[in-house]
């Protein structure tokens, strides 16, 4: 089955031309699909098919950008969302894998893998989150708050601002379990600065 194999197809190729350094575009990947594999999909298969592997527990980073576009139909510019971070977290262990956005290729990629999540979050938050915004994120990253609030919801939302070059900027956080296994969390950061100013 053509659609099946895709899937194959993908891995074979992120496995084979991407690493920590060398991140692939959604394009770039369904160009390699048509150069090595004959195989010709849109971005919106690699992105689906790509998903469906991080959802299997495939050690794969990616990175939504904000990305801006003019409306055919208004003429005006409007602001695609973007994932900036994302995290995926052992409850058990307090391991963890960080992925960051690339601004250059617009692709998120492993940032580090740690062994004390909610210990390097407390510490991030001193240097990355507004001041103002630090005392909400700090309770946010505390374990037994994340997972009572989780015990009750499926999704955990934040609203708050990072610091980038001193300067700050809006983004929402998103924090998950894994469906098929609650040990793991998903935590996914999301530039939303446009919508926000």
């Amino acid at each position: 089955n053509g659609k099946k194999i895709i899937i194959l197809h993908i891995l074979t190729i992120l496995r084979k031309y991407t690493d920590i350094n060398h991140p692939m575009t959604q394009q770039e990947i369904a160009d390699k699909l048509l150069s090595d594999y004959g195989m010709a999909v849109n971005r919106a298969t690699v992105k689906r098919n790509v998903s469906d592997l991080i959802d299997a527990d495939y050690d794969i980073g990616f990175r939504e950008i904000t990305r801006s576009h003019t409306d055919k139909s208004t003429g005006e510019k409007e602001e695609n969302s973007i994932y900036t971070d994302l995290y995926y977290v052992n409850m058990d262990t307090d391991e963890y894998i960080e992925y960051h956005t690339d601004d250059t290729h617009c692709v998120l990629s492993e940032a580090k893998r740690g062994t004390e999540f909610f210990r390097d979050r407390r510490r991030d938050a001193e240097q990355n989150v507004y001041p103002e915004d630090r005392a909400a994120y700090v309770t946010a990253m505390d374990r037994p708050f994340l997972m009572e609030t989780l015990r009750e919801n499926k999704l955990f939302k934040l609203t708050y601002r990072k610091l980038k070059g001193g300067a700050p900027f809006y983004v929402l956080m998103h924090i998950s379990r894994m469906e098929d296994d609650d040990r793991f969390l998903v935590i996914a950061v999301k530039d939303i600065d446009a919508m926000m100013n």
